[in-house]
């Protein structure tokens, strides 16, 4: 869906939004920060960082933590994210689906969370933020989390601004009253900034690590969605999910 320059969206009575990069495979905070909100826009329309997560996040396999990545061919800094496809998009599925059945085939709910991971990665669409805008759908679905996605380079009108001057600038093209921001934006972001654009400011409060069996020898924290879809009963993940808390 496209956000034209003239209507604005209204999709919610308190009328939240959140701002992210778009991750691929994230940890419960993210989700967390789309269940919050009325709206979820990707922010793809800045440059590519190397070493997060955008494409690449933390599993178990033979029990040990596990760095997957899905390649991107030739990385530079000098990218906007949306410019980014994947490297043999067909191969590289099938190799990360190898990776996480090798993984999490003994996992108690891989049975029921296989069809949705394989769906997730349905896509013949190989530019990267197509395919982890249709996995944060999929997973969102399983997760009962009904917040619309919106990706920034499709929005229409979006200037050329930087830092909060261009959160503020999206957010423009939304009936937005609140934007909801994960912590580590204390450090970017100025309530004042905000206030002055008729905005409030709130950060999700970071989530507790709350233990579950995991085919681990030790406890492993914030590790990606799918080692606790594969963990965790759905019922009581859904409950994780919705149990966040959001501070000034």
């Amino acid at each position: 869906m496209i956000v034209g320059s003239q209507g604005k969206v209204n999709l919610g009575l308190e009328n939240r939004a959140a701002v992210m990069q778009p991750y691929l495979f994230p940890y419960i905070g993210y989700f967390q920060l789309i269940a919050c909100s009325d709206s979820f826009v990707l922010f793809d329309n800045v440059n590519f960082i190397k070493k997060g997560w955008i494409n690449r996040n933390r599993i178990i396999v033979d029990q040990q933590e596990k760095l997957f990545t899905i390649p991107l061919g030739k990385i530079s800094q000098n990218k906007l994210i949306s410019e980014f496809h994947i490297h043999d998009w067909e191969e590289s599925r099938k190799s990360f689906l190898h990776l996480i059945e090798q993984g999490y085939r003994k996992a108690p709910f891989f049975e029921e969370t296989w069809p949705v991971l394989t769906e997730s990665l349905n896509i013949s669409d190989d530019q990267l933020v197509a395919v982890i805008k249709n996995t944060l759908r999929v997973f969102c679905e399983y997760l009962n989390i009904t917040t619309p996605i919106f990706v920034a380079s499709e929005i229409q009108g979006i200037s050329e601004l930087k830092g909060e001057d261009k959160i503020i600038d999206i957010l423009s093209h939304f009936e937005v009253k609140t934007y909801v921001n994960p912590p580590g934006g204390r450090e970017l972001y100025s309530q004042e900034k905000f206030k002055e654009n008729n905005l409030n400011l709130k950060f999700l409060k970071l989530p507790l690590a709350k233990e579950y069996s995991q085919l681990s020898n030790k406890f492993i924290p914030y590790l990606s969605i799918i080692d606790l879809v594969m963990n965790v009963d759905r019922n009581l993940l859904i409950n994780m999910v919705r149990s966040y808390e959001l501070e000034d």
